[in-house]
Order: structure tokens, then C-alpha cells, then sequence
């Protein structure tokens, strides 16, 4: 066995996570948390194991389900719960003076075409000199980045006359 490093600081020292503003979006897979559940108890449990997972990802007590993540597990009834949800876990301030906790967790559900080859992705803030828009860009166009140039844009999809790409 080789020797285990030792950390800095003081053993039993907590680190805080006041400062920790941080967003970060992973695939939770919800088949292997909720093999051999029960149908009826199958949705319910899928909101607490996206609570237990947000809980031990971003180390906050508190965390809040948005509406269309709730919506979005209940789609397909109470049994037939989707394999696999993307989600965006948002560790934020608790403004309310009178909380137990400084910081809180919201999840909110993150649309992707495929869960192939996406993995764990730390979502960078904006900046407080930004003027305007979310990330689109141009206020609302949004980009196309990657697909400039691709058959994508060459005549399939977004209804551009011309050719295509065979």
C-alpha cells in the first residue's frame, strides 16, 4: 500500500462553502437508483434521488426541485420514470435572513438531444459587465457556433435553400 498523503490544515477542520457560488450540470442515471422499486413509488423516489444526489454533489441541505424537472420525471406517469435526466445544479445565497443554511441547491432540467459522451460540465457565471441577453449571444439570436459550415446549415434543418452535403 503506499502512504496517504496528508492534507493541510487542521484534522476535523469543516471547509466552508460561503464563497462556492458554483453551477455545474451532470446525468444522473435514475435506472440503477430505482431498480426494483416498486411502480407506484417509482416518481416519487426519482425527486428524492435527484434531492440525494444534488445533496451529496453540492453539499448544501437545501435543495429546491424546479417546476419542469418535477414535470418532466412525471411525464411518463408514476412507473415509467425516464432512464436518464441532465440536470443543472445551481449552489446559490440564501437571501432569507431567518434560514438555517447560507447557500441552497436548484436543480432545473437541462434538454439534451443524447446523454452520450456529455459528462460532468462547469457552467461558467457571467460576468457582472455583460450587457444584456443570456448566452445566446446577440440578445436572443442565438449562436450557431459548431454548426457553421456543416451540412446542418448546408440545406438539412433550419430550412436554408441550396444543396446539401450528399
Amino acid at each position: 500500500r503506499a502512504p496517504r498523503a496528508v492534507s493541510e490544515g487542521v484534522k476535523g477542520e469543516k471547509k466552508s462553502r460561503v464563497n462556492d457560488i458554483v453551477t455545474r450540470e451532470y446525468t444522473v442515471n435514475l435506472h440503477k437508483r430505482l431498480l426494483g422499486k416498486q411502480f407506484k413509488k417509482r416518481a416519487p423516489r426519482a425527486v428524492s434521488e435527484v434531492v440525494k444526489f444534488a445533496q451529496k454533489a453540492m453539499g448544501t441541505a437545501d435543495v429546491r426541485i424546479d417546476q419542469r424537472l418535477n414535470k418532466h420525471l412525471w411525464s411518463r406517469g408514476v412507473k415509467n420514470v425516464p432512464v436518464r435526466v441532465r440536470v443543472r445544479l445551481a449552489r446559490k445565497r440564501n437571501d432569507d435572513e431567518d434560514a438555517k443554511e447560507k447557500l441552497y441547491t436548484m436543480c432545473t432540467l437541462v434538454d439534451v438531444d443524447t446523454f452520450k459522451g456529455v459528462g460532468t460540465q462547469v457552467i461558467q457565471e457571467r460576468q457582472r459587465g455583460d450587457v444584456g441577453g443570456d448566452s445566446t449571444g446577440r440578445r436572443g439570436i442565438p449562436r450557431l457556433g459548431f454548426l457553421a459550415g456543416s451540412c446542418f446549415l448546408m440545406g438539412r434543418g433550419l430550412g436554408f435553400g441550396g444543396g446539401g452535403c450528399g
